[in-house]
């Protein structure tokens, strides 16, 4: 199955898994609290970057597929990146549907209203709201939009499906092989110290593995392999021959 089938599906997947179905649900007017609604949002999230993440593993291996604490730990914090602007304790499902239009303004411009996909939507608040929605539909859509930082993202990927993965890193190994990535796409990698990836690792509520693997890189290659953590962790070593040799310095 190639790329663009796999991408395909993945799409599909996550259309079964788009938030306003909490309101088809349990009904059009019924008030979600706001950890319901970032649920929601985050397993849509999760459904939809699964694809991502399944796509871009070089190594195709179970064991690789079925890591998904990075993936379901960045779901969540982008799902609070994108609720938290316009927090409320509770939604309606109008309350959601303004929030994306919202967020489609800020990526399209006014021109999104004339989308005949919120039509409905907008004769409604309008009739029920008059002025007071379009005013405060358009100073919302004027704010700054909240930063997606894709470095963390790119961590969260690395942590789950890296050759080894960067739950088995030391943290000063993960430093230095971001920053060879970042440093070859001449991106500033102040965002990947030592210090900055702990705090994100708390942030995040992600769990290191106690078994560590990779101690040390240097030079685009792991210096420092614990074979015994490996062997401990699982890690599946008969099957990345490939990657051994490619990135293991023995």
């Amino acid at each position: 199955m190639d790329d663009l089938v796999l991408e395909k599906l993945w799409e599909e997947k996550a259309a079964d898994y788009v938030p306003e179905e909490l309101w088809e649900e349990k009904g059009p007017d019924y008030i979600a609290p706001y950890d319901e609604v970032l649920g929601r949002v985050a397993r849509w999230l999760e459904a939809y970057l699964q694809g991502l993440w399944d796509l871009t593993t070089a190594i195709k291996h179970p064991w690789f597929l079925a890591r998904k604490a990075g993936l379901r730990a960045w779901s969540k914090y982008e799902a609070r990146l994108r609720l938290n602007p316009f927090y409320r304790e509770k939604y309606t499902l109008a309350d959601y549907f303004e929030l994306n239009l919202v967020e489609s303004m800020r990526k399209h411009g006014e021109a999104e209203v004339k989308d005949p996909f919120w039509s409905d939507f907008i004769s409604f608040m309008t009739q029920t709201e008059g002025p007071q929605f379009w005013r405060r539909t358009l100073d919302r859509a004027a704010l700054k939009p909240a930063q997606h930082q894709l470095v963390h993202r790119l961590f969260c990927f690395l942590w789950d499906r890296e050759g080894v993965p960067f739950e088995f890193w030391t943290y000063p190994a993960m430093e230095a092989f971001l920053t060879e990535i970042l440093i070859e796409k001449r991106a500033n990698a102040n965002s990947v110290r030592t210090g900055n990836l702990r705090q994100l690792v708390k942030r995040l509520k992600l769990q290191k593995s106690s078994h560590v693997i990779v101690r040390q890189f240097v030079g685009e290659q792991i210096a420092r392999f614990d074979n015994e953590a490996a062997a401990a962790a699982g890690w599946p070593k008969d099957d990345v021959i490939e990657y051994i040799e490619k990135h293991v310095k023995m």
